[in-house]
């Protein structure tokens, strides 16, 4: 036994009758067709011991208009240039990411020489901070070219006020 939701029209098309041939089958004696009184169509197959879910056509056909509907907003988001593809997004951060990291890899190299004549350790510590937020400041030019970010964040901002200053 297996149930059907949907119209008169709709079960005789699956069916591959006309709608007339089936209000005859419902109302005939041991059709195999029957209509429940919440509107759902019974089709017997003969087979006693077949159980069988019950399966809402007009809910599975909802949740696809819906799933459908969400991927075109999807796919207009990316065409807009609103969504940007996860590969797109997964490269471009991962290239920003390296040199990011050899960068700040080089650091050491670039300033060894000049820390090392330094007696004092506050010059050491601005040599040091200066070199590590100018690696931060081509980090923030690399996301701002890839259009993630649109503020300045605030180590720019405070690199800003010490320049200014």
């Amino acid at each position: 036994m297996k149930t059907f939701d949907g119209t008169h029209r709709e079960l005789a098309a699956k069916l591959g009758m006309t709608e007339r041939n089936l209000y005859m089958q419902l109302k005939k004696e041991n059709s195999g067709i029957k209509k429940r009184k919440d509107g759902l169509f019974i089709l017997e197959d003969g087979d006693e011991n077949e159980t069988g879910d019950v399966i809402h056509f007009s809910e599975w056909r909802a949740r696809k208009m819906k799933e459908d509907a969400l991927k075109s907003q999807r796919e207009r988001e990316m065409l807009e240039g609103k969504l940007l593809s996860r590969e797109e997004v997964l490269s471009q951060l991962g290239s920003a990411f390296h040199t990011t990291k050899t960068s700040l890899l080089t650091i050491p190299t670039a300033i060894a020489g000049i820390v090392a004549v330094e007696d004092d350790a506050n010059v050491c510590k601005e040599i040091i901070e200066g070199a590590v937020r100018e690696t931060l400041i081509e980090l923030q030019g690399q996301i701002a070219r890839i259009g993630i970010a649109d503020d300045l964040d605030e180590v720019t901002a405070e690199t800003g006020r010490r320049t200014v200053g």
